[in-house]
């Protein structure tokens, strides 16, 4: 099912999601076993490459895995972290969709180790309202 995540941005989400109350610019959706953060990235005059190299800077270091590909639906790149047993997270994949002048970074946690497609697909599954193709 699309749901919004905030005025231009929307995602794919399968299943029994509860969003809760946003705090300190972070909105929560939570389904069984399961958890998605969602925040704002805004950044000016920065190259995709260079604003990659600072978000790979901020997250912990040694990623069991790393993907950067073209987007679609509004988006115009897209970048995500895989890291596996992050303490209460069997998993936790930090997804990023750019666009123009802004972001959105989902941070899909499970504590299932073989659940990861749905947290891809999910990231994959980001549109920006202005694509002819968002919330399709």
């Amino acid at each position: 099912m699309r749901r919004k995540l905030d005025d231009a941005w929307s995602i794919d989400l399968t299943g029994a999601w509860q969003r809760e109350r946003p705090v300190a610019g972070l909105t929560t959706w939570r389904a069984p076993g399961r958890s998605l953060r969602v925040g704002g990235v805004v950044w000016r005059c920065a190259s995709a490459a260079d604003i990659i190299a600072s978000i790979d800077l901020e997250l912990p270091a040694d990623p069991a895995g790393k993907v950067g590909e073209g987007g679609s639906g509004g988006v115009g790149a897209r970048a995500a972290w895989l890291y596996r047993d992050t303490g209460d997270a069997h998993y936790t994949l930090h997804g990023y969709n750019f666009t123009d002048g802004e972001g959105l970074e989902t941070v899909f946690v499970s504590a299932d180790t073989a659940d990861t497609a749905w947290a891809f697909a999910a990231w994959r599954s980001v549109t920006h309202a202005g694509s002819p193709h968002a919330g399709r």
